[in-house]
């Protein structure tokens, strides 16, 4: 089977949305994939800016660094400039539902929206 430039583009975004999870991503890193208007919605249901969440992964103390694994990872083309990407992050006894879209602008793929839900232990 011959692999299409919309696999190769979900591949390289699936690639790209690990990097984001990666407890050692960079400021450069979350400059270069993160849209100039992306936002997340946490956990709390608040939403932060770009700005916002580049500040809160580089630069807060409390910040946990341990690994963390994805699992059920999925990526689907929704059109020739959207890829959703889904999937269960565990990181310790912590688990998440997580859901990435994103944008190609400019022949650049880059993250326009994320958000996390929290799974509870047990389920």
């Amino acid at each position: 089977m011959t692999e299409t430039q919309g696999d190769r583009d979900v591949r390289a975004v699936l690639a790209y949305d690990q990097r984001l999870l990666a407890p050692d991503v960079s400021r450069v890193d979350l400059e270069t994939l993160l849209h100039p208007d992306f936002t997340e919605v946490i956990p709390s249901g608040q939403r932060l800016t770009r700005s916002q969440i580049i500040s809160v992964l580089t630069t807060s103390a409390d910040r946990d660094t341990s690994p963390r694994q994805a699992v059920e990872l999925r990526g689907v083309r929704l059109s020739d400039t959207l890829i959703m990407v889904t999937y269960v992050s565990q990181q310790g006894d912590r688990r998440a539902r997580r859901v990435t879209l994103w944008l190609r602008t400019g022949g650049t793929w880059r993250a326009y929206y994320h958000q996390s839900t929290p799974i509870p232990p047990g389920s």
